[in-house]
């Protein structure tokens, strides 16, 4: 990977983003007043476009970094943090090129609304093509925070609040993962319950494979995460993080934030955000007279 002009790969992905998206289903301004609605949305594009672009040079820059450091540092351990910081940059550039897809999505959304009844295909209010030819957006998967037990983050809810409320507990989820208690723990709004419960059931399985292939390869363990997020009004899951993660290999911690970063909602919250809390369990049964981790 060349060195000398980071910015050109980033031009480069802007460029095929552009064209990606806008080549299927291209709305072109013809009326006065759509001429009007797309000079409000380029104000609005531009700059979350130009955003994009500079956190993906810095972070190419980065991952070059990186990637030299893993070719050439002496050690073992020195290499091996040199790749695993190359693999958390190239998550990273996969958030920052969808965000940036998103960026002309929201504003293709809205320079084709006023035109969705003279043209072949319409957007849905994620971006996605619901009708016709045109090729469906799926929006990226959100950036995923994990913390470690020990980081000064409390466990959710310990206290009941007017914002609280319990949306399920004590189930059995895909393999060896287990739902210990769902709670709706912040938020001026609320999602609908079994929406948000079914959005974590549809990633439960992923997030299983995760544990399974852990155990593959290293000793058994227990252990415990508190996934919690914030459903926006927009009908997006934003701000996903993974608690007190009490198992710390890192290629499954990755793992499940990958997993983790692939949660969608098909209805907004009501009233402002709302945000939640899954305590997930990680593990065989747990016998009686075994101690439970919680």
């Amino acid at each position: 990977m060349s060195r000398a002009h980071p910015n050109a790969l980033a031009q480069a992905v802007v460029s095929l983003s552009l064209t990606a998206l806008f080549l299927p289903a291209m709305v072109s301004a013809q009326t006065p007043a759509e001429i009007d609605a797309t000079a409000q949305r380029l104000s609005q594009e531009v700059p979350c476009v130009r955003t994009q672009n500079e956190r993906l040079a810095s972070t190419l820059r980065l991952l070059e970094e990186a990637e030299r450091q893993a070719r050439s540092a002496s050690g073992d351990a020195a290499r091996r943090d040199a790749v695993h910081s190359a693999e958390a940059l190239e998550l990273r550039l996969g958030v920052i090129v969808g965000e940036l897809r998103a960026c002309l999505v929201s504003g293709a959304s809205q320079g084709a609304s006023g035109a969705a009844s003279t043209h072949t295909g319409t957007l849905s209010a994620t971006g996605a093509t619901a009708t016709g030819s045109g090729t469906g957006y799926v929006p990226p998967p959100p950036h995923v925070v994990v913390r470690h037990d020990g980081d000064g983050t409390p466990h959710p809810a310990e206290s009941p609040n007017p914002a609280t409320e319990v949306l399920d507990s004590g189930r059995a989820l895909p393999g060896q993962l287990y739902l210990v208690q769902a709670e709706r723990v912040d938020g001026l709004g609320r999602a609908d319950n079994a929406d948000v419960r079914q959005a974590v059931d549809r990633v439960a399985p992923h997030i299983s494979h995760c544990y399974e292939q852990l155990v593959s390869h290293s000793a058994h363990q227990r252990g415990r995460v508190y996934l919690t997020f914030t459903v926006t009004p927009e009908g997006r899951v934003r701000d996903i993080r993974l608690e007190n993660f009490t198992i710390f290999d890192r290629t499954f911690q990755r793992c499940v934030g990958a997993a983790a970063g692939h949660l969608r909602v098909t209805h907004p919250a009501i009233g402002g955000s709302a945000r939640y809390s899954f305590h997930l369990r990680f593990g065989p049964p747990v016998d009686r007279g075994t101690p439970e981790v919680d």
